[in-house]
């Protein structure tokens, strides 16, 4: 395991409103969901915005900005970006990688029906604290399921925050699509689950 990629969204209860796919749910906001195209232009223009966002959430724990800027860079992996409509300014970013690419290491021992080759992880999600309680967690990650399901991956793996009933909540809107679910273990950043679970295909 690489590390707990999810933030608890401490403005609210962590209702089932910002799990996975509670994204048709979500009433109308002045946000705009994009996919990062990876250039190093790219990442000059996000780069301060997402090591703010990084720093603020993990302290200690966060993600060095030569890393982000690495994994961001990464054309295999999948970023999406989350702005606020009026000023443009980013307020949330989440990324994936392959699971192909990864460290084994780093792997959950899981058994596999595509070997991994067509499974991502969800390395890092954050959300700004000032825009928590808007189903913006949801929106957010369904995107990157969606773009995800474009490149042709099936499969989604991640470790989700136990507090607040964040794991549980992903675990239960996501039911039908859930193949394995991990009792909560302890971690450097706090209680987690470990799910892994199928993704749909998106239609282009």
């Amino acid at each position: 395991m690489r590390r707990s990629p999810d933030n608890i969204d401490s403005t609210g209860s962590g209702s089932a409103e910002d799990a996975l796919t509670d994204v048709s749910a979500a009433e109308e906001t002045p946000y705009v969901l994009e996919v990062f195209e990876p250039t190093p232009e790219g990442w000059a223009v996000v780069k301060d915005a997402v090591v703010k966002l990084e720093t603020d959430e993990f302290g200690e724990e966060a993600f060095e900005p030569e890393l982000l800027e690495e994994d961001f860079l990464k054309p295999e992996n999948t970023v999406v970006i989350l702005r606020e409509a009026s000023m443009g300014e980013i307020i949330g970013f989440t990324y994936a990688e392959p699971l192909a690419s990864m460290d084994e290491r780093d792997l959950r021992q899981v058994d596999r029906e595509d070997d991994g080759e067509k499974t991502a992880y969800v390395s890092d999600t954050v959300i700004a604290p000032t825009h928590r309680g808007r189903r913006l967690v949801g929106r957010l990650t369904g995107k990157l399921a969606e773009e995800l399901a474009h490149r042709g991956f099936g499969f989604l793996e991640r470790d989700a925050a136990v507090v607040n009933n964040y794991a549980d909540n992903i675990i239960k809107n996501n039911e039908q699509g859930i193949i394995y679910a991990g009792e909560p273990e302890e971690s450097k950043y706090g209680p987690q689950r470990f799910i892994r679970m199928r993704i749909d295909k998106h239609e282009t």
